[in-house]
């Protein structure tokens, strides 16, 4: 299964998008849910702080995602987590 995300970076990077950055996702399954979690290489040096823009990113999923919830691991933590 495809997914096409926009992923916007969290830290500072003077407005730049990800494009480039953007490390190979971690994908955590279970049979309730799959959670995403993205991670962007930082640009180096100090970087101005306005809003960055969204970066497209496809994601080929192991499995078709069904009845699953979908999270986003950057936001979402488990009970107990």
């Amino acid at each position: 299964m495809t997914l096409r995300l926009l992923v916007r970076e969290e830290g500072c990077a003077s407005g730049l998008s990800a494009t480039g950055r953007v490390q190979p996702l971690d994908i955590a399954a279970d049979a309730a849910e799959v959670t995403l979690t993205v991670y962007v290489t930082p640009l180096p040096g100090s970087q101005e702080c306005p809003m960055n823009p969204e970066t497209p990113v496809i994601v080929d999923l192991p499995q078709a995602l069904g009845d699953r919830a979908l999270r986003d691991g950057a936001t979402y933590r488990r009970a107990g987590g």
